[in-house]
Order: C-alpha cells, then sequence, then structure tokens
C-alpha cells in the first residue's frame, strides 16, 4: 500500500515525545533515527530526444528509450547528497524520471512533492525539473516513523550534445594590418601567426592565452635583416619556431621569449622544412629532429639536429612541395610505443586531372625514407586551397576551401572536417554533428578566397583544452572544441 501522506502518519507516532518536550518551551526537538541512511541509489529506463532521418533523408525529431542504470550515483554520507558523477546524455527527460531502485535501512523512503513528503515506490515517475539544478530531498523514515536526515538528491544532465562542435568568437581582436599567407602555432600557451602584409613584407604577432581566451595581440618588430621570409615553413620543434627567409637561411624564435627573433643564420640553407619527428640510427638509438629538405638543383631530403644538417639516402621519390604549407604529425605507433609516424599533408600541386585528392607523405622513426600514400576520390583527402591539417580527439583532421580540383561531388569553402582515423592513409567526412557550418558558416564569411592564406588554424591539445584556433586576416579569432572534451568530472 502507498501511503500518501508520510508527515501526518509520522506525527501520531511521535505525538507524546512532542508534548514532553514542549511542556517547558517552545522548542520542537525532533528525534533523528540513526538507522535511516541511503545505501544505493538507481535509475530506470528514461525517455529521451534523438535526431533521425525520415524517409525522404531529412533530419527527424523522434523520442526514444535509454537505460540509465548504469550511470551510478555517489552518496556523501556526510554531507547527505547523492547525485551522478558522470551526466546524463543530453535530451533525457528529467521530468518522468524512474528510479527503478533504492536500498536503505528501511523500506520506507519518501521524497519531497508539493511541498510535504510522500512514499516512494519503484513505479513512480518524478518531475526533477521543478527545482532549477534538478535536485529534489529525499528521507528514510524507522520503522517506529521517525524521519531521517532528509538526502538531497540531484540529478546531472549534459546540456551539450557532447559530439557537438561549439564556437567561440572573439571579435575584439586586431593585427594592425591584415596579414596573409598565414601559419599559425600553438606553443607554451600562445597563439604565434607569421604571414606577410599586402606588400610583401614579413608579419609577426602572438597572443598569449589564459583560461582559453586569448589576449590582444602584440606585434614583433622585425630587425632590418628581415625584410621578407617564408611565413608558410614556419615549424614548431621543441620551444623553437623555425622559418626561412627568401636566402633559404634559418630564423628562429624561441616561444617562452618571442619578442626577440634570431637570425638569419649563416651555415645551413634550407628550401623546407617539413617537421618535428624521431630518427633511429645505425646504432639503434632514436633522437628527436627536423626534418627538412636543401635544394641545390635536386631536393636532398634530411635532418637538422645539433646545429648541422644530415642527408638521408634515396629519399627524393617522395617529391614533397617545397613551395607551399606543410602540416605535419608525428604520432607513436598502435603496435609498437618505441616506434612513431610522421604525417604530412599539403595542397596538390600537380597538373594532371587524375589529381584530385591532397598529398600525404609519411615515414616511420626507424625508415630513412619519405613515402606517399597514393589515394583516390572514395579514400583521400580532397585537395582543399588553403588546406590545413591538424591532429584533434585521436585523429587527424583536415579542412580548407573550395576543391581545386575537380571531382564528382566538389565540396565548397569551410564545408566540413575531413577525418582520418588510420594516420592519413584514408580520409572521412566528419560526423554530421561536427560539419564546419553547423554554427560556424558565420564566422567563415571571413575567409577571403582571393587572397591566398586568409586564414590559419592551429589547436591547443592540453589535457582539459581542446581548442582549435582559427585566425583570420583581420585577427579576429574564432575557437572551437567537441564538447565532451570540455566535459570535467564533478569530483
Amino acid at each position: 500500500m502507498k501511503i500518501k501522506f508520510l508527515p501526518l502518519i509520522a506525527a501520531l507516532f511521535t505525538v507524546t515525545p512532542f508534548v514532553t518536550s514542549c511542556l517547558d518551551n517552545d522548542e520542537v526537538v525532533i528525534d533523528y533515527g540513526s538507522e535511516t541512511s541511503i545505501t544505493s541509489f538507481q535509475l530506470g529506463t528514461l525517455k529521451i530526444d534523438r535526431i533521425g532521418k525520415d524517409k525522404d533523408g531529412k533530419d527527424s525529431a523522434y523520442v526514444d528509450t535509454i537505460d540509465c542504470s548504469k550511470y551510478l550515483f555517489t552518496i556523501d554520507q556526510t554531507a547527505r547528497t547523492i547525485e551522478n558523477k558522470d551526466s546524463l546524455p543530453m535530451g533525457v527527460h528529467l521530468d518522468k524520471v524512474i528510479i527503478s531502485s533504492i536500498t536503505a535501512d528501511t523500506e520506507i523512503i519518501g521524497y519531497e512533492k508539493n511541498g510535504q513528503d510522500t512514499t516512494w515506490v519503484s513505479t513512480d515517475s518524478i518531475d526533477f525539473t521543478v527545482t532549477p539544478d534538478h535536485q529534489l530531498n529525499f528521507r528514510v523514515y524507522t520503522y517506529d516513523f521517525r524521519k531521517g536526515t532528509q538526502y538531497k538528491v540531484k540529478i546531472n544532465r549534459h546540456e551539450q550534445d557532447p559530439d557537438s562542435i561549439s564556437w567561440k568568437d572573439f571579435g575584439d581582436m586586431r593585427f594592425g594590418n591584415a596579414v596573409i599567407k598565414q601559419k599559425a602555432i600553438f606553443a607554451n600557451n600562445a597563439l604565434f601567426v607569421f604571414g606577410e602584409y599586402a606588400d610583401g613584407k614579413p608579419a609577426f604577432y602572438y597572443a598569449d592565452v589564459q583560461g582559453g581566451k586569448p589576449a590582444q595581440w602584440k606585434e614583433v618588430n622585425l630587425s632590418s635583416s628581415i625584410n621578407k621570409w617564408d611565413s608558410y615553413s614556419a615549424t614548431l620543434w621543441g620551444d623553437n619556431i623555425y622559418l626561412k627567409d627568401s636566402d633559404k637561411k634559418i630564423i628562429s624564435v624561441n616561444t617562452k621569449n618571442p619578442d626577440n627573433v634570431n637570425g638569419p643564420w649563416s651555415g645551413i640553407n634550407i628550401s623546407q622544412f617539413i617537421g618535428n619527428g624521431s630518427v633511429t640510427d645505425k646504432n639503434k638509438k632514436t633522437f628527436d629532429c627536423l626534418f627538412a629538405i636543401q635544394n641545390t638543383g635536386n631536393p636532398t631530403y634530411g635532418y637538422i639536429k645539433d646545429g648541422s644538417f644530415t642527408p638521408d639516402p634515396a629519399s627524393d621519390k617522395a617529391r614533397i612541395p617545397e613551395d607551399q604549407p606543410l602540416f605535419s604529425v608525428t604520432e607513436p605507433m598502435a603496435h609498437n610505443n618505441s616506434l612513431s609516424q610522421t604525417i604530412v599533408l599539403s595542397f596538390n600541386n600537380r597538373k594532371t586531372e587524375a589529381d584530385t585528392c591532397a598529398l600525404v607523405f609519411h615515414r616511420l622513426s626507424s625508415d630513412s625514407i619519405w613515402s606517399e600514400f597514393e589515394a583516390n576520390q572514395s579514400n583521400g583527402c580532397p585537395n582543399m586551397k588553403d588546406i590545413v591539417m591538424f591532429p584533434y580527439d585521436g585523429k587527424l583532421y583536415a579542412f580548407g576551401g573550395k576543391d581545386e580540383k575537380r571531382r564528382k561531388k566538389a565540396n565548397e569553402a569551410f564545408e566540413t572536417f575531413y577525418i582520418s582515423s588510420d594516420h592519413g592513409r584514408t580520409w572521412q567526412k566528419a560526423p554530421e554533428k561536427q560539419t564546419l557550418q553547423k554554427g560556424f558558416d558565420k564566422y567563415a564569411q571571413r575567409y577571403d578566397e582571393s587572397q591566398e592564406g586568409s586564414f590559419s588554424c592551429t589547436v591547443d591539445n592540453a589535457k582539459g583544452n581542446n581548442f582549435i584556433w582559427v585566425i583570420w586576416k583581420n585577427g579576429e579569432v574564432t575557437r572551437g572544441r567537441i564538447n565532451r572534451l570540455g566535459f570535467t568530472p564533478k569530483w
């Protein structure tokens, strides 16, 4: 039998001690029983909003069910609180919550409804939306109907779709003048942007970032000896960013002291920096290095370490471009953590109609040569203008302007991400929730297709951050993140 009015019955059983207590003063003393604890709390099957496809392939909303019994609830017996550490998915209905099981010292468990306690049974449909924080009071009664101290039961639910990307705009960020041919790098809690002004002079800005919020850009004044550089060649290695000038001499920027730009150096001439990675030498010692190309008529591939360039044998068959942006990522191999693979992506500047995909190169740390992944329209990354690539969420992401090469179905500028889960070998369109056009298209209007490199992109993959940073030619900044990568545990 369901007891609808617990407070009334409890009062009848305890009337004698209450009268005795009130003989001498107006204070009412309630004797809380010690055996009134809740020891477990479990949800049942709840309703959830979903988005599916109708017969015409269009998005269609419907209501589904979800088993919430696996979402564990933490009980703090000192604070008398109960809540789930892992939030329920977005869209779960909290106005008709089924609590499938509560274990307590007695079977008499009440919850607050319309200002009074009513007995809980496992078939009850309870409305947790009556409070803004989805919190209700529960308590256990002793067998002689004495009240136990109340528990505050809170149900946490994600208010953002965990797999969608949320974008935020920093429209007050400004360069002194428009910057094109951009290359962006994130390092040591700062954004770095290298580029050119309209007159071809080099441009260099950086902005400190704290808590996901960038400070205003700072322009670095370059010495007269640096009057032109290849901004696309900017490559991070350790705490330094390396570029080459118009004479193929090396320029370096220490990310901890970016106002001090060093170079051009004499001694080593570099026609392209490929990226940072690892090499295993003939003595089976593995070390980090900066991959680069020298070109004195024929490209010579190799790496820089300890201030000198070491050539590799027979690597020129890879034909890595020397005159456009390269985006590289070094990742450990899943089957052997002692090996790493460096993946390089670039725009495909080859002239044949068959070349419809971007160029992707790779090299194992145990190898001495670069190889190229052969791609086709079904599994390759489209050859998008101003293409960029970055590591994110354990995968490789790429996006850019319109497809430069003719394809069966060409992409518009910034239409979607392309994602690779196999180190750049194959690429697929991002899930629908992560398409760039959803929420990003209003920012993408700043993209100027007529000016080369009118935007740049980099990532901060530090734990708790996981931000995608997009910098536009006027200095405005857009920040994105897959929502679940920003979720933090309640404890």
